[in-house]
């Protein structure tokens, strides 16, 4: 049997209802290329029956069940049998834009020397879209932390990395430098 592209892997406990809106995201993609793999982490909310029922038939779809031992113990299940060259991580309660897997496809061909590839994220709200400046994080810390994940993912100098992450930070008009290294010290 053919590797697939992508792994998706869903991590969920008791969200079936989003959940149903996850998978949905990632069977409507553009690029078809890939394997889902839905981590029941020990529901109780009936979300096996509710898979089987309405994709019981999908080929694409890998469902494993586990007793509750959390999401990051839900996601190494999800890594242990997915088969894919790249592995893509989806919350149960978010949901992929109809070309994320295409451009992420494009992005890891334009540029093969990297192995890991990260992108914004877009919250939602009562049906809206919600500023994450409003959220419960200090601005630049969060501005911050998204770039790191992109920084530290395509450098491999950390010092360097340091430089440029305290130069997004100065840029951006924030004074949160020392914030920063006390954080991120290594």
């Amino acid at each position: 049997m053919k590797k697939p592209f992508f792994s998706v892997i869903i991590p969920t406990y008791d969200r079936k209802d989003f959940l149903l809106i996850a998978i949905d995201s990632v069977l409507n993609q553009s690029y078809t290329d890939y394997e889902l793999i839905i981590v029941d982490d020990g529901s109780s909310d009936k979300t096996k029956t509710t898979i089987k029922k309405l994709h019981g038939n999908n080929k694409k779809i890998i469902y494993t069940y586990q007793k509750h031992q959390g999401v990051s113990s839900a996601r190494n299940k999800g890594l242990l049998k997915a088969r894919g060259k790249f592995i893509s991580f989806l919350d149960s309660d978010d949901r992929f834009l109809r070309n994320k897997l295409l451009i992420f496809r494009d992005q890891i061909k334009k540029h093969p020397k990297y192995k890991v590839f990260y992108s914004e994220e877009i919250w939602y709200r009562n049906g809206k879209i919600f500023s994450q400046d409003l959220a419960n994080y200090d601005k630049g810390f969060k501005y911050l932390w998204n770039e790191i994940e992109v920084v530290v993912t395509f450098e491999s100098d950390w010092q360097k990395t340091k430089k440029i992450l305290l130069d997004i930070a100065n840029n951006k008009g924030e004074n949160i430098s020392k914030r920063m290294e006390s954080q991120i010290k290594r």
